[in-house]
């Protein structure tokens, strides 16, 4: 909600990195592996890490001789098993003896699951971008804080918005107020008072069409798309100069 909110949201998803990489680091050297419980879900990592092995072989004597092999995408699955997965290649196949393969996420077909995908890191890759455990952190946090950012999602236009003190046209937008000020601004004052300063603080002029075409006396259905429809044939009119249209002048 503010650049104080975004720093501190960009520290914590730091720190949150930070501890679960030391997490991982010490299940790493106790030899635990983050493994699924469930039946199904430890058969589909297991079914994958089969598939990962026999890659990972065929990859190695190809990279040697300078022919790699095609990528390996394993089947869309959800965050947990991603997580899962990602463990048991780290443990399989070492990063630091492995600094040829690269781990990735691939986004799905749809919904909100994605595919891993393992692949050999060219030669120039590899020497524009030697692995180290630093920058694999780094990474991981770059890449949080790119998800943090598009979770903003609104709140960036609503920032937007306050910062350029523009006039903010709403159509019976009482309630779209309310909703805003609650989702961005805070929780909703008893005292309607408290209300319209806070809008008015960070808006400080908003139109709403339906109370003054209401107020104009001029329009006999105020809902946006009658309303719209209205205001458009008298603009046709008015550019097509016809003098038998009455003509009304609502206050707006």
């Amino acid at each position: 909600r503010s650049t104080a909110d975004a720093a501190a949201a960009a520290a914590a998803v730091r720190q949150r990195v930070a501890a679960q990489a030391e997490a991982d680091a010490e299940r790493r050297a106790q030899g635990r592996v983050f493994s699924p419980s469930r039946p199904a879900e430890a058969a589909f990592v297991n079914e994958a890490m089969e598939r990962v092995a026999a890659w990972v072989a065929r990859a190695r004597t190809q990279h040697a001789s300078g022919a790699p092999p095609e990528p390996l995408t394993l089947p869309e699955c959800n965050g947990f098993l991603r997580k899962c997965l990602y463990a048991a290649i780290e443990h399989a196949h070492p990063p630091a003896a492995h600094k040829w393969l690269v781990t990735e996420s691939l986004e799905g077909e749809g919904g909100g699951n994605k595919a891993v995908r393992l692949r050999v890191r060219p030669a120039e890759e590899a020497a524009a971008e030697p692995f180290s455990p630093a920058m694999h952190a780094e990474a991981q946090v770059a890449e949080k804080l790119s998800k943090l950012r598009e979770s903003e999602g609104f709140l960036r236009v609503w920032r937007a918005l306050v910062a350029a003190k523009v006039p903010v046209l709403v159509h019976n937008g009482l309630f779209d107020l309310l909703f805003l000020h609650d989702a961005l601004i805070g929780p909703l004052p008893a005292p309607c008072t408290q209300f319209k300063a806070a809008v008015h603080a960070a808006l400080p002029e908003v139109w709403d069409t339906k109370l003054l075409a209401d107020q104009s006396g001029a329009y006999s259905d105020t809902a946006l798309k009658p309303l719209y429809e209205a205001c458009s044939a008298e603009a046709a009119a008015d550019a097509a100069g016809d003098p038998n249209r009455p003509h009304q002048s609502p206050p707006f």
